[in-house]
């Protein structure tokens, strides 16, 4: 790589890609915990023995002879940026099988292929949820450090390519230094606590958990006892003498961040205990890296440590979570902590919800009113009473309202919402205090409308709480879901009617809300297929300004378009009639068309898509009129299956 032949090797690609090697971290009786990868022409598993010229790359494990290494370990790559298509051939010299496993930017599974050997192994956008893009890689018999030396298969590969696009909005510089800490390394860490100040944010010296600012002020940290976050229990922490913040009772000590950290370097202050380690979670407060002392009762941890992955909190403690058990003659405790991270890390507003006995949410992320809505001036903010309603709140804040496209034998498909004194189930109905329900097909013309469908609210930031009323006339029984960026549900209430209802962290694992689905159930499942009526009213939605938590207004509103293809053009912004092909639009938004990778006899598997006016299935053929296909076989020249 850049200098090394052994470890975690880094590679330079163009137009500054990177990619970063390293290995599973499965530690096994094949071959040991590896350390990192390693170029070579030696066995195991390497069809390419004692080649002088052609090298693989293996995880770095234990040899078994002086020339024969395990390389029983799976092989991680991570990249500088999310890119579109990954492959490599496999140099097993044996048909164990493996897969290739994808990732996404915060390492979560996102795509896999077929188990295989000695073969090439691709995997694109195409065979990822969603069509994400790809942040990371592992070659394995399974994701993370359940295969590997667990399970006595080799790995090694050989020409490794990467494809992707490369613009501002994806390059990411600096993502790769994230991984290897040069960026961190060499600047002031973001929290730096020598010695605790004598009374925290809310001036305590002692409590359930005690809030410290960062060197900059929108980092913070949570301090608190182990059984305090993993369970609710009555541990308290203190700042002792000499400023050292301690748990009261033989408990371990957790600092939990409100953003995801780099790096972590935390100095124990209570007598070495037997098994003590340094425990690192991710934004869930799963185990992510486990460190020893490093020596002077120093432990540390970073990305390396953690696969890529964001610290959010810490636990000095001898075991995960809340079980210390009487090992601990002592309380744990600390007197200095460093952090380092970045501001455009994602961010926690609400620390440790699973904490049922969190101070007010405030002191922790200031909390405010972003809009409140009680529909009585009959119009959105456009001037609409009805379709997609949009109100503008505060800081920028935006509420869109809709239906949720159900399409059901009760009011069918909704038009969006509309505002409204009319029935049906809406106990404030011929009265001056307006409510919305969805606009669904009418009963009775202009005097009661189904309100069949689910109302559904975006927002054009993650919010921290949602609240509204239940305005039905009956009892029937409705659900307040909430939902993340993506519109997958985090979190619901519990079904109730005629009453208020509200979410936030404390339901949703302290995750921010990007919208609300009211309704039976959540998606097109409920709503106008089940008939019941839903109205709401008084909608307040309180959070922090827009800062990094914003999203594209465009993903919650028709606010202005950001592209129009008629393909006349005849190719795509890059000069392209066919195969995978990509439109920019307006504010760097961009479209990229592809087939369904479907293999039918009709036309075989399509190799993308083209701009074209001929046929198949084309009413536009032979004009210049053209139109977006996908490229299939071609029966003559002026025909494609499409």
């Amino acid at each position: 790589d850049v200098g090394q032949t052994k470890g975690k090797l880094v590679f330079n690609g163009a137009r500054g890609f990177k990619v970063l090697f390293t290995d599973d971290r499965s530690a096994g009786a094949y071959g040991g915990r590896a350390r990192g990868v390693h170029i070579t022409n030696k066995d195991h598993g390497n069809i390419k023995d004692g080649s002088l010229s052609d090298f693989v790359l293996g995880a770095y494990n234990d040899w078994e002879t002086p020339t024969a290494n395990y390389h029983s370990s799976g092989i991680v790559a991570h990249f500088s940026h999310g890119v579109t298509e990954v492959s490599f051939d496999c140099t097993d010299n044996d048909l164990t099988l493996k897969r290739l496993f994808a990732f996404d930017e915060n390492g979560v599974l996102i795509g896999k292929t077929a188990p295989n050997s000695q073969t090439l192994f691709s995997i694109d956008v195409k065979q990822t949820s969603n069509m994400q893009l790809i942040y990371s890689v592992e070659f394995d018999t399974k994701a993370g450090p359940k295969g590997g030396a667990s399970d006595g298969t080799y790995f090694t590969l050989d020409n490794f390519r990467v494809r992707g696009v490369v613009s501002e909005e994806t390059k990411a510089e600096d993502d790769i230094t994230l991984l290897l800490l040069s960026s961190v390394l060499n600047s002031e860490p973001s929290l730096l606590y020598d010695g605790f100040e004598i009374e925290d944010e809310l001036g305590r010296s002692s409590g359930e958990n005690l809030i410290f600012a960062g060197t900059s002020n929108a980092f913070q940290a949570l301090v608190c006892a182990d059984d305090n976050l993993f369970g609710n229990l009555p541990s308290r922490v203190e700042i002792a003498s000499a400023k050292i913040a301690k748990a009261t009772q033989t408990t371990g000590i957790v600092v939990a961040f409100n953003y995801g950290l780099e790096k972590v370097v935390l100095t124990a202050n209570n007598t070495p205990i037997a098994g003590e380690k340094l425990f690192a979670y991710d934004v869930d407060y799963n185990t992510i890296a486990i460190k020893t002392s490093t020596g002077n009762r120093e432990f540390s941890v970073n990305l390396i440590d953690t696969g890529g992955r964001l610290i959010y909190a810490v636990e000095l403690d001898a075991y995960a979570g809340k079980k210390t058990g009487a090992q601990a003659a002592n309380p744990f405790s600390i007197r200095r902590l460093s952090g380092w991270g970045k501001m455009n890390h994602p961010v926690r507003n609400v620390l440790l919800r699973p904490m049922k006995n969190l101070v007010e949410k405030s002191a922790v992320s200031p909390s405010r009113l972003l809009t409140k809505v009680d529909f009585d001036c009959g119009v959105d903010s456009t001037g609409k009473s009805s379709g997609d309603l949009i109100f503008d709140g505060a800081d920028g804040f935006r509420l869109v309202l809709t239906d949720d496209d159900s399409d059901g034998a009760n009011g069918g498909q909704a038009d969006g919402v509309h505002i409204t004194n009319k029935k049906a189930g809406n106990s404030k109905a011929n009265t001056a205090d307006l409510v919305v329900g969805a606009n669904n097909n009418w009963l009775v013309r202009g005097q009661s409308n189904y309100h069949s469908s689910g109302i559904v609210g975006r927002f054009s930031h993650g919010v921290e709480r949602v609240r509204l009323v239940c305005t039905d006339d009956d009892a029937t029984t409705k659900t307040l879901f909430a939902l993340d960026e993506s519109e997958s549900v985090i979190g619901q209430t519990q079904p109730g009617s005629r009453r208020s209802f509200e979410i936030d962290g404390a339901l949703t694992n302290g995750r921010l809300v990007y919208g609300f689905e009211f309704d039976t159930k959540a998606g097109e499942a409920g709503g106008s297929a089940d008939g019941t009526y839903f109205t709401i009213d008084d909608i307040e939605i309180y959070g922090s300004a827009t800062g990094k938590t914003a999203r594209n207004e465009s993903v919650v509103a028709a606010a202005r378009r950001l592209i129009f293809l008629d393909f006349n053009s005849k190719h795509d912004s890059f000069a392209r009639q066919q195969g995978d092909l990509v439109f920019t639009g307006s504010n760097g938004f961009r479209v990229l068309f592809t087939d369904d990778d479907s293999s039918g006899a009709s036309g075989g598997q399509a190799d993308g898509v083209h701009v074209t006016n001929k046929n198949y299935g084309n009413s536009k053929v032979g004009t210049s009129d053209y139109v977006l296909g996908a490229y299939n076989s071609r029966p003559s020249s002026s025909v494609n299956y499409h």
